[in-house]
């Protein structure tokens, strides 16, 4: 009588999803939007892909599989950078409630192939641009 008991208060609970952030933002992980996961969902991701060199894009969502957990052990967070060419920068699976909210605990220029301001670059060529013609002026090859 007790097993029969026990059986219909373990089917009697309710199933508790998962909650997870679900958003999507360019050039920073600080996005939050708390939503339950729908039944067959299982993990909470962050996926960082690089669209421009100084340009990328991050989506938190739930999913249903995730290809970078090991699913003979336990279970726990797992989190790789790519640095080979592919578009992907980042990847987190985790299964706990919210564990998706946070990024890498990195520099953010690890994901940036150039540092600084686009003026200052294009600055570079801009003087010595002014230069040459300069020079040529005052040789006396002046500029037609």
């Amino acid at each position: 009588m007790a097993l029969l008991a026990l059986l219909l208060l373990v089917v009697g609970l309710p199933h508790v999803q998962l909650s997870c952030h679900v958003c999507e933002q360019e050039n920073d992980f600080s996005c939050k939007n708390v939503q339950q996961c729908h039944q067959a969902d299982k993990f909470c991701g962050i996926i960082t892909i690089k669209i421009f060199p100084r340009f990328f894009m991050i989506s938190k969502q739930c999913a249903r599989w995730c290809p970078v957990i090991e699913e003979p052990s336990q279970a726990r967070s797992k989190r790789f950078i790519l640095e080979g060419p592919t578009p992907f920068l980042y990847v987190l699976c985790c299964k706990s409630n919210l564990c998706n909210e946070l990024g890498p605990a990195m520099d953010y220029t690890v994901f940036r192939q150039y540092t600084g301001r686009a003026s200052e670059v294009s600055r570079g060529s801009a003087s010595l641009a002014t230069f040459l013609a300069f020079t040529a002026t005052i040789g006396g090859l002046g500029l037609p």
